[in-house]
């Protein structure tokens, strides 16, 4: 659990960096980013998933089932930059134990702040807040509430090329600090790669209704509190995921996607009274539907 002075100093912190940035001069506005001016994404969206059962050490085994959605909320471009509000809940179902008392369901709610500054030259810079609530779902209270930021730098070679750079802050949880950083380039409308840590992919697209892709991920966020009363204090989910998939245009603004993949490299850690346990690899299947401008 946080303290009062922790909290405190990390309100500052933000409020240091927020007043460092807006006094920059957005120049270039024109300047077209493929990182931050893509328009394919949906600006709402829903999923669920599924893991097979797969064994944690031959102690047991478990298997996961996910649900999530996620919700424009407003978007500005000012004289002073872009303003982006979002929001999202993703919730984690584990059936199973795994022979080590997994508890039923984690998840996040929260709130998804971007702030960006243009400058000269197709430099841009951007401040990235991420309140929540990360927690066992039957403990969403104030020991679940943590307060995640990030600071990047881009930069625009052109209408197709584009870089970023940046860091992620986690206070409070176990794993404080999580770098971010690659390259978008549009070789053609046909071709998209995304050479990125903690994502890459290759989106190909042959017509404007049909896209096909193939990536690998790690995810953004590993860390969920548990309940009050459990002396473990948070659980850790690590893994990589690798998949192939394919998104269809439904109507001009209802997108359809397909996701199918192995998640490898999978560990379940609880930091406090139990050390990490590997688990098997899984396959899974996801399918969402989000809506376009």
């Amino acid at each position: 659990m946080w303290s009062l002075n922790k909290k405190t100093w990390l309100a500052v912190g933000c409020v240091v960096a927020l007043a460092g940035v807006f006094p920059l001069r957005a120049q270039g506005q024109d300047d077209y980013n493929q990182i931050l001016d893509r328009l394919d994404q949906p600006i709402w969206s829903g999923y669920v998933a599924y893991s097979t059962r797969e064994s944690v050490e031959k102690r047991g085994d478990f298997a996961v089932t996910e649900w999530g959605a996620h919700a424009g909320l407003f978007y500005f471009r000012t004289g002073l930059g872009d303003l982006d509000l979002q929001a999202d809940v993703d919730m984690k179902i584990f059936l199973g134990s795994g022979g080590m008392d997994l508890p039923d369901e984690v998840g996040s709610l929260r709130l998804l702040f971007d702030y960006v500054a243009r400058l000269d030259e197709g430099y841009s810079m951007r401040l990235r807040l991420r309140p929540g609530l990360y927690g066992e779902l039957t403990s969403f209270d104030g020991n679940a509430l943590y307060f995640p930021f990030g600071v990047a730098g881009l930069k625009s070679f052109g209408p197709n090329l584009a870089g970023l750079a940046g860091l992620n802050f986690y206070p409070g949880f176990d794993r404080l600090v999580v770098p971010e950083a690659g390259v978008r380039w549009s070789m053609s409308d046909m071709l998209l790669i995304d050479a990125f840590y903690p994502e890459s992919k290759i989106i190909f697209r042959p017509s404007y209704n049909w896209a096909l892709l193939a990536g690998f991920a790690f995810p953004e966020f590993v860390e969920y509190r548990l309940a009050d009363g459990d002396g473990r204090r948070s659980i850790l989910l690590d893994e990589t995921r690798m998949y192939i998939g394919a998104e269809y245009m439904w109507t001009d603004t209802l997108k359809v996607m397909l996701e199918a993949g192995r998640r490898v490299d999978r560990s379940i850690d609880f930091r406090k009274l139990e050390g990490k346990r590997n688990v098997d690899d899984a396959l899974y299947l996801e399918i969402s539907i989000g809506g376009m401008l």
